[in-house]
């Protein structure tokens, strides 16, 4: 397998590896791929650093439980140490009262948001890191019928 073809697997591992520590409130994860100088570009507002990260899991209501999404990837370098990653990005979100006691819980079923995620990694001391993140919403669900409201966080 040639390198490159290694590398574009390695890019995949750390984008999904970093979404699913998310998912699971797993800060080390998190950290592990995130660079410390990264950047997440969040609707509620940038995400700075390591500390940013910390800062934002930190905060994070013990009831909300989510999974994202993430498909048809794509991977391009810009060069031998820097790659970008498209997907599509599917978000499922509940907000519960407090942290989820067993599986499964019961929902409506219905994504939360469909948009895209781009992701740019950096190679640093030979392992890829997330150094910026941004998703696009293009589709977005609402707690009251379209026009009625703020939308549903």
């Amino acid at each position: 397998m040639s390198e490159r073809v290694i590398d574009e697997l390695l890019v995949l591992r750390t984008v999904f590896d970093f979404t699913a520590s998310f998912d699971n409130v797993d800060l080390d994860g998190m950290l592990s791929r995130f660079a410390p100088d990264g950047c997440w570009h969040r609707q509620a507002g940038d995400v700075n650093g390591h500390d940013g990260v910390r800062k934002l899991m930190a905060e994070r209501p013990p009831g909300l439980f989510g999974r994202h999404i993430l498909t048809n990837s794509r991977v391009d370098f810009t060069s031998q140490d820097e790659a970008r990653c498209a997907s599509y990005l599917m978000v499922f979100r509940l907000d519960l009262p407090d942290k989820p006691q067993g599986f499964p819980i019961e929902f409506d079923g219905r994504p939360r948001l469909v948009g895209q995620c781009a992701d740019r990694l950096v190679r640093l001391g030979g392992q890829w890191k997330l150094a910026e993140r941004r998703a696009t919403i293009e589709l977005q669900r609402h707690s009251r019928p379209a026009g009625e409201g703020e939308p549903f966080r």
